[in-house]
């Protein structure tokens, strides 16, 4: 199950108020029958919180369309969201983190990563993810063949290097 951005930032943020109403109930030190209500909020709020920063971290790029004209839509993912993911090495540092690009689409779609800086490291081959496949990657910078990744970009860290992924297909 894949949830609109907004609809994460929702429930994050609402689950957060509902514990901070809580807390401050309890500061006010409201007595009387109903004295456990803060305290289930603050619990409620927290674990939910907990739950969806943990649970929900990643994000999910799902491509959709036929002939010519693909569109991408931002989701917010599980860990792993549900499909046939393509093979690819295990190797990545944070998978809960990742950038999932489903394909929805009936066209093979590829994702290409481009080097800049000064080591001279290749993208090497681009990632191709056929219809009703989906992939794992650390982010994607930028979408479609209208959007190409910049020629150079700046670097503000010591290491003179950077990379960008493009999510892209033929038109």
């Amino acid at each position: 199950m894949l949830i609109g951005t907004l609809l994460f930032k929702i429930l994050f943020y609402g689950s957060i108020a509902l514990a901070v109403i809580g807390v401050l109930i309890v500061k006010a030190k409201i007595q009387g029958r109903h004295a456990w209500i803060p305290g289930a909020m603050i619990l409620i709020g927290g674990v939910a919180a907990l739950y969806l920063h943990l649970h929900w971290s990643g994000y999910a790029v799902i491509v959709t369309g036929d002939g010519p004209n693909l569109t991408t839509e931002w989701k917010r993912a599980p860990e792993r969201p549900a499909g046939d993911q393509i093979p690819q090495s295990s190797d990545m540092y944070s998978p809960e983190d990742a950038t999932w690009v489903i394909n929805r689409s009936s066209r093979t779609v590829r994702v290409e990563d481009v080097s800049y800086g000064t080591f001279g490291v290749g993208g090497g081959d681009p990632t191709v993810i056929p219809p009703g496949k989906i992939a794992r990657f650390y982010h994607i910078d930028d979408i479609g063949p209208g959007n190409p990744p910049p020629e150079s970009v700046s670097v503000d860290s010591k290491l003179p290097m950077a990379f960008r992924s493009w999510l892209t297909w033929d038109e």
